[in-house]
């Protein structure tokens, strides 16, 4: 499966590198595994703090939608103003458990959606993987 998060900052400038961090991470984890037959594709777009921000009004997952035809799942996911320092360490813990709770809860709604449309999507597995990343 091949996961990919676009990253939209509104205004943490001191996580950038981490933010490619995980971006690398995650990619690398999930690719040549199966997480079912009917979805080879998650496409996250990520909004963080600031202006961005401004679309909603907190941290969540929203805007679900699957594309039959790429097999693909389509995603935001937004971290608020919330919790961000000066401390670009404090800051990637901020950001690593912020984004390890929102990709498991993005899971959810993608078992929800895929149960809907009669989808084969393994979310046991997906998040295992997913747990892997942060440890």
């Amino acid at each position: 499966m091949d996961i990919y998060i676009t990253v939209a900052n509104g205004g943490v400038s001191n996580i950038r590198l981490t933010v490619y961090k995980y971006k690398d991470l995650i990619k690398e984890k999930f690719s040549n595994k199966n997480y079912g037959n009917d979805i080879t594709e998650i496409s996250y777009f990520l909004f963080i703090n600031g202006d961005v921000t401004r679309y909603y009004e907190r941290s969540g997952v929203y805007k679900l939608s699957y594309k039959s035809k790429k097999k693909c799942m389509d995603l935001h996911i937004c971290m608020d103003e919330t919790g961000w320092s000066d401390d670009e360490d404090r800051n990637e813990v901020i950001f690593k458990n912020a984004l390890m709770k929102l990709l498991i809860y993005s899971s959810e709604s993608i078992k929800e959606k895929s149960n809907a449309k009669k989808l084969d999507f393994n979310k046991d597995l997906f998040n295992q993987t997913l747990k892997s990343c942060f440890e």
